[in-house]
């Protein structure tokens, strides 16, 4: 029985959903999760809002989506 190989993707993206940083392909046993809070990454000139989804479950039939949204830090702002 063997284990179902699957990928998944990170994309890291701005609020209005714009590519900010390199899409990251991510590989897991089908049936197992992947958390998007394991992904978050310090971008420049950006602040972590949220994951959608929190976390997705590899499936060896279709490929999953953790989107990282970003949004742009406001000038003058800590």
């Amino acid at each position: 029985f063997p284990t179902r190989r699957s990928s998944d993707l990170i994309k890291y993206v701005d609020i209005h959903g714009r590519d900010i940083y390199a899409t990251q392909t991510i590989k897991g046993v089908s049936g197992d999760y992947a958390n998007g809070n394991d992904y978050i990454r310090n971008i420049t000139t950006y602040r972590f809002v949220r994951t959608e989804p929190g976390r997705v479950q590899f499936d060896a039939k279709r490929r999953g989506t953790i989107k990282i949204v970003y949004e742009k830090e406001q000038k003058g702002a800590r």
